[in-house]
């Protein structure tokens, strides 16, 4: 009972945060839908040409429809013991669970965005509109910038939890999720190696080939027999044992900063800290979310992101729909007018 208790409560702050956002945006600077006409007989074929879409680097901050505030408190019961992936294993993974699926009107899932991908968010297909003046309903840029970017984040957190770039492909910024995962897995694997997790040597040789700093650190040591030395000793011990082969001589203090020593860094270093939660084994102490969702090796670790996606995603979705619904109803009491002033002065004729 508990647990339902808190789970409403998380609902209630992501509601209330929507409706305060929105009561309080500038009647001068609203988020209008798209309304767009389209004449076949006007387009070029460039124009019928998908066009590349330029995405946001995954640090943008995105301006989503909940308050900060809201999020934040969304984000710290999450973390308790009723979270939003104790009751959604036994459902569709990328769905919402029945119950926040019923209080929100959020019966989407992950598929289903990137299905609509090109029909009402995106670059919208328009090649196949047969009607040669046609009214379609899109999401304004500023939404789909938002949708685009938390596609991305949860995405990309998949690619780590499952160490596999290829789930990428799915969605439309599938080069920055590839780009975003090349850049950060080679050093987690090198992590890994170096704790005895993996024995894959070419764990080893790719990264220290692509960084002329720790190259630096091998000395003349040949890349094979430094990454046979380094395997297994554990992150604190890699650079006492690295110097105990190759003075280091003042470069040891820049080791320690790919490769804690001890439980903290002298300063915030990303890869120090990075260092640390690998040493450990402990999701909790990473500084990004692909850290944590490589250790965690669990896609429960990227429920948050994918609740932020669905929740913002059928805010936008509903308020578009409920839009076409009054746009359909006013065209046909228009065409219910029109007919019957057109009765009425056929009756008058007959008279």
């Amino acid at each position: 009972m508990k647990k339902y208790i808190i789970l409403v409560l998380v609902i209630l702050i992501i509601v209330s945060g929507v409706y305060y956002l929105r009561s309080s945006k500038k009647p001068s600077l609203p988020i209008k839908q798209s309304e767009t006409y389209i004449n076949n007989e006007s387009l070029t074929p460039n124009q019928l040409e998908r066009s590349t879409i330029s995405f946001q680097s995954q640090n943008r901050n995105t301006n989503i429809n909940y308050s900060e505030i809201a999020k934040k408190q969304m984000e710290e019961m999450m973390k308790a013991s009723s979270t939003l992936s104790d009751i959604s294993t036994s459902y569709n993974n990328s769905s919402l669970p029945p119950q926040y699926a019923q209080m929100i009107n959020c019966n989407k899932n992950v598929d289903d965005i990137i299905s609509d991908y090109g029909k009402i968010w995106g670059n919208i297909t328009i090649g196949n509109i047969k009607d040669k003046k046609t009214k379609t309903y899109t999401f304004a840029k500023e939404e789909q910038d938002n949708i685009n970017q938390l596609l991305l984040n949860y995405q990309s957190c998949i690619s780590f939890v499952r160490n596999d770039s290829s789930v990428c492909k799915k969605i439309p910024s599938s080069k920055e999720c590839k780009k975003i995962f090349d850049n950060q897995i080679s050093y987690y694997l090198l992590l890994d190696y170096i704790n005895g997790k993996n024995n894959n040597i070419d764990n080893c040789i790719n990264n220290i080939s692509n960084s002329p700093e720790a190259a630096q650190l091998m000395g003349s040591l040949t890349l094979e027999k430094a990454c046979q030395m380094i395997h297994g000793v554990k992150v604190k011990n890699v650079c006492d044992k690295i110097n105990s082969v190759n003075n280091l001589g003042n470069n040891i203090k820049f080791c320690y900063k790919l490769f804690s020593k001890g439980d903290s860094c002298q300063e915030n270093n990303e890869q120090c800290n990075i260092s640390i939660a690998f040493a450990k084994s402990n999701p909790d102490l990473c500084p990004n979310n692909s850290c944590k969702a490589f250790i965690s090796k669990d896609e429960k670790t990227c429920d948050n992101m994918k609740a932020q996606l669905l929740i913002t995603y059928c805010d936008y979705y509903n308020s578009l729909m409920n839009r076409k619904k009054v746009d359909e109803e006013k065209t046909n009491m228009n065409e219910k007018m029109k007919k019957k002033n057109s009765n009425e002065e056929n009756d008058a004729e007959d008279k």
